[in-house]
């Protein structure tokens, strides 16, 4: 493992080479960052710094993990397609994945290389959802948040490559299968997530990060053998901290009615109730319960995107929340599901637990806004459902990425101290400081690390790195240093700038 600790010109930073990173605690990134009451933010004076700051809060290092055979690449194929990125979302059993495009990878139909792609996506919930970040500065017109998404393997024998990319993410998606629940190497990624050094050696504290802000999504709800609940019940008793609350109600299709296929008096919204029986019925959608609204989608499913538009229905007046159809078996369910949800909430948010004691409703932005704070300080593991397979529940699960999960301004900034001496750590007072220190997303200076490296045939050596601070260029003279002294310092030239395409291309970035 290599580390980027320079910008150029080299001279600005002499005293780079001796710095390592320490132990990050999110208490910290949360009272420094996010909360708006505890902290005076200077708003940037120049709209340079303006549009980087919207820039960051748009953006979102996220990973994907789960048990082999969850449906992970499948997951990712489906948010390429979605945003544009490909024509066609990509099938493993056909081996034409954008993201598993090593020949080996194709042939067994398995990760054995995280992949790193971005995409941008438009945020549904933006006008209507209040950011709670360390700014007091409008959110511009724009809608869209940019997704930088590493797809990991699933399988035992390539769990390094889980903690490589676990070390610069920073948050993460937890596929489940919805009839296995959690299985062995959900609860290895669980733990790669949650622990704060990714090394062996606990007393080692080089590789420190933060534990990962989390959304879970439960796939394959089309498939025989499913129960949303019981994956519910999985998550909680076999993860440790894990406080899963589900933000959704898997929704079937059941020939209840002779008033036709597409009436909704066929549709049922299924409980959270462990030993409620699954209706025998093809999984349609779901009900989402902080917009209180159905999301359905055609039956037969598309083949494209454009054909596999859901329809979304409202289940109550979005100015009174009151039921547009009070005798509606779905819309009971709903109601009943927000106020478990709110009752859920209540334990670990001090304004829904004084709205659920004086019976008060909050509103949706109130309640998305709630769940945020909640997921970034990892009190609870919001839930959602979905078949990725036929393309349903991949919007809601985007849209959930860009309300819950953090961008760079809400995570805490490398720790550094000397490896000269072990003792002179940086103070917390300058985590909590309004000046951004080095490594936090607003520095100028150039602070990377270098997660992953391979040698490709045609171009040498290509290197994947997380960049903190700064900018990284084409021709770049950069100074790299290894962790713990491994080896010494030692200055290098960046020969070019590659991002990930489709099919596995790597595409040279030009300024």
């Amino acid at each position: 493992m290599i580390r980027i600790l320079s910008r150029q010109p080299i001279v600005s930073l002499k005293n780079v080479d001796c710095l390592r990173r320490m132990r990050c605690h999110s208490t910290v990134a949360l009272e420094s960052y996010v909360n708006d009451d505890n902290m005076q933010y200077e708003e940037p004076a120049d709209e340079e710094a303006k549009r980087e700051l919207y820039r960051l809060r748009r953006l979102r290092n996220v990973g994907i993990l789960a048990h082999v055979d969850a449906g992970k690449t499948t997951v990712t194929e489906r948010m390429l397609a979605l945003a544009g990125v490909v024509r066609q979302a990509g099938s493993v059993d056909d081996g034409n994945t954008t993201t598993d495009f090593l020949p080996a990878e194709r042939e067994r139909g398995i990760t054995i290389q995280s992949a790193a792609i971005s995409f941008p996506w438009g945020w549904h919930n933006h006008s209507h959802f209040h950011y709670p970040t360390i700014s007091k500065i409008e959110m511009n017109s724009s809608s869209d948040v940019d997704i930088h998404l590493i797809d990991t393997p699933g399988h035992v024998d390539f769990s390094v490559e889980v903690n490589r990319s676990v070390a610069v993410l920073d948050g993460a998606i937890l596929v489940v299968d919805a009839v296995a629940g959690v299985q062995a190497q959900t609860e290895t990624v669980w733990r790669a997530m949650t622990r704060t050094t990714m090394l062996a050696d606990k007393n080692e504290e080089d590789h420190a990060h933060e534990p990962l802000p989390c959304v879970a999504f439960v796939n394959k709800m089309d498939q025989e053998g499913h129960h949303f609940a019981n994956a519910l019940e999985s998550l909680r008793n076999k993860l440790p901290g894990a406080n899963p609350i589900s933000l959704q109600l898997p929704l079937f299709r059941c020939e209840l009615s002779a008033t036709g296929n597409d009436s909704n008096d066929n549709l049922i919204a299924v409980g959270l109730c462990k030993s409620e029986e699954m209706p025998r019925g093809k999984f349609v959608g779901i009900v989402d319960l902080v917009h209180m609204r159905a999301v359905v989608y055609p039956e037969p499913p598309g083949t494209t995107v454009e054909a596999n538009v859901p329809t979304v229905i409202p289940l109550v007046d979005c100015e009174t929340h009151h039921p547009l159809d009070p005798t509606c078996s779905m819309t009971q369910a709903a109601m009943k599901g927000r106020r478990d949800l709110i009752a859920a909430l209540a334990n670990v948010d001090d304004f829904m637990e004084e709205c659920y004691l004086m019976e008060e409703q909050p509103s949706n932005a109130e309640l998305n806004a709630a769940l945020r704070r909640a997921t970034l300080a990892r009190t609870i593991l919001p839930v959602l459902a979905g078949a990725a397979l036929k393309g349903r529940g991949i919007e809601p699960l985007l849209d959930c990425v860009a309300d819950l999960l953090p961008s760079p301004l809400d995570r805490l900034p490398p720790s550094l101290t000397q490896s000269g001496n072990e003792d002179q750590k940086q103070d917390d007072s300058i985590s909590k400081s309004v000046k951004p220190v080095l490594g936090h997303a607003l520095h100028s200076e150039l602070l990377a690390l270098a997660f992953k490296v391979v040698h490709q045939k045609n171009r040498g050596r290509v290197v994947y790195c997380r960049v903190y601070s700064g900018r990284i260029k084409d021709k770049d003279q950069l100074l790299i240093t290894s962790p713990g002294g491994e080896s010494p310092s030692r200055i290098e030239r960046v020969g070019g700038m590659l991002e990930l395409a489709a099919g596995g291309r790597l595409n040279q970035i030009f300024e």
